[in-house]
């Protein structure tokens, strides 16, 4: 059964020692952002006050992810904003966001870019939308002032999968698994060897033996749920060019042909020589003649 997980990301204020990065924030209309597992957050100041006093910091833990505005105006735990100021999240499936100010007289009106209604209530401003969205701005649109303390966001985690591989019968080391989703690489080489077969791609489980690879070395991969990859091996022949009758020149050996229509190389590039008096004519290969 497959389940749906769903991870709680909070910006708060509320920490004395905020694991992660910080950020500094200048003044003057600068923003500010920072990344952290799947979720990206800024915020910008129309008028640079939620900047200004004795400097702003912004800082990030990860356990639950928590975007923290630690010192932004003078000495206080939040953000002033005012019309024109933007908050954005952006990354994972976001599916509720809830703006809290300092106390309910500061929390003032905001819209969002995908049009759904922010509702106010006390000092929150609410967010949600069941399908979600993967990037949302928020705009003040009050005039005066707002006091932002914390942004809880609520979002659905990517996907994640496991691309494991299988030798197929060979011997040596699989390729490391791959983890997860979307278009992935895959690997363009292996350590692994099948005496009397070259590796030259990869294949499932239906299709792992098949005459020519499912996928080449090196091609990309959708990852959509967890799977298993398994070496394609192609069979290989030497091929042994020996001078024949009236030519000089030790034998020239090709290896590992694939089965297959095969190009014969010339009497030159094979490195013979022939007698004086005599000249190259045909390939023989048992009692068949083929150009070459």
């Amino acid at each position: 059964m497959n389940r749906l997980f769903r991870r709680i990301a909070t910006l708060s204020v509320g920490l004395a020692m905020a694991i992660g990065v910080g950020v500094a924030i200048g003044s003057n209309k600068e923003a500010a952002q920072v990344h952290a597992d799947e979720v990206s957050f800024s915020y910008s100041d129309a008028v640079g006050k939620g900047t200004s006093g004795s400097g702003g910091s912004f800082s990030i833990s990860k356990s639950p992810l928590t975007f923290a505005f630690v010192k932004s105006y003078g000495n206080t735990s939040y953000t002033q904003m005012y019309s024109g100021s933007k908050v954005t999240i952006s990354g994972a499936t976001i599916t509720k966001v809830v703006i809290t100010a300092s106390s309910s007289g500061y929390i003032k009106t905001w819209t969002a870019s995908d049009s759904t209604t922010v509702t106010v209530s006390g000092s929150t401003a609410t967010w949600t939308k069941a399908a979600g969205v993967t990037s949302l701005t928020f705009n003040m649109t009050a005039s005066a002032q707002a006091r932002v303390k914390t942004i809880a966001v609520t979002y659905t985690p990517a996907a994640s999968y496991t691309l494991s591989f299988d030798a197929n019968g060979g011997s040596g080391t699989v390729p490391t698994s791959i983890t997860g989703s979307g278009e992935k690489t895959l690997p363009s080489s292996a350590s692994l060897t099948k005496s009397g077969f070259v590796l030259d791609g990869w294949g499932d489980n239906n299709h792992k033996d098949d005459l020519t690879a499912q996928y080449a070395l090196g091609a990309s991969y959708t990852l959509t749920a967890t799977t298993k990859l398994y070496a394609h091996w192609t069979a290989v022949y030497t091929v042994t060019y020996q001078k024949g009758d009236h030519g000089s020149g030790s034998d020239h050996v090709v290896s590992d042909v694939k089965a297959g229509s095969y190009e014969l190389i010339s009497f030159a590039e094979a490195g013979f020589t022939a007698a004086s008096g005599y000249g190259f004519i045909k390939c023989k290969i048992g009692t068949n003649l083929y150009d070459a």
